[in-house]
């Protein structure tokens, strides 16, 4: 008798209780959200840098420009972009003063910036807003720096290493 109330009590009253459990927790959910409108279609994007450019970047330094660039957001047509020095003292936050430059913008709504040439170091802002777009948040890039950015390829690649 033991057996049988184990073996087909237990495995019916499992899926039984698995039931009224998801019926609980769907009762559950339905009152939670019951008088509460639904969230507002989000804002279109603003301005953004491109995918590849980030927080804590590295910029090459002078004597070349240094180039930022991204997509305008809705309704954009022109970007600024402003460096400023983030450093709390020292010569470098004495000697550096904030600038903004006009950034070209194509038909598409890619744009791109090209920095005035900074000597290696520094920690700066590089902030971008958007003229016109209908999401006027600016695109932000914290504590980036300059110095040498070098590209390496995978040397899988080199026609040197494939000679037999």
């Amino acid at each position: 008798m033991a057996r049988t109330c184990s073996g087909s009590s237990g495995s019916s009253g499992s899926s039984g209780s698995s039931g009224v459990v998801s019926l609980v927790v769907a009762g559950m959910l339905a009152l939670a959200n019951a008088g509460h409108p639904p969230p507002p279609p989000s804002a279109p994007p603003g301005i953004t840098f491109n995918s590849t450019q980030g927080d804590m970047m590295v910029l090459q330094q002078a004597p070349a420009k240094a180039c930022v660039y991204g997509m305008l957001g809705a309704g954009g047509t022109g970007a600024d972009v402003e460096i400023a020095s983030t450093s709390s003292g020292g010569s470098d936050a004495a000697v550096f003063i904030p600038y903004q430059v006009a950034a070209q913008v194509t038909a598409d709504g890619a744009w791109k910036a090209c920095l005035q040439p900074h000597k290696a170091g520094g920690d700066f802002t590089i902030t971008a807003k958007c003229t016109g777009c209908s999401n006027t948040t600016a695109a932000v890039l914290r504590h980036v720096t300059f110095g040498d950015v070098w590209y390496a390829l995978p040397l899988a690649s080199h026609p040197r290493l494939h000679a037999a």
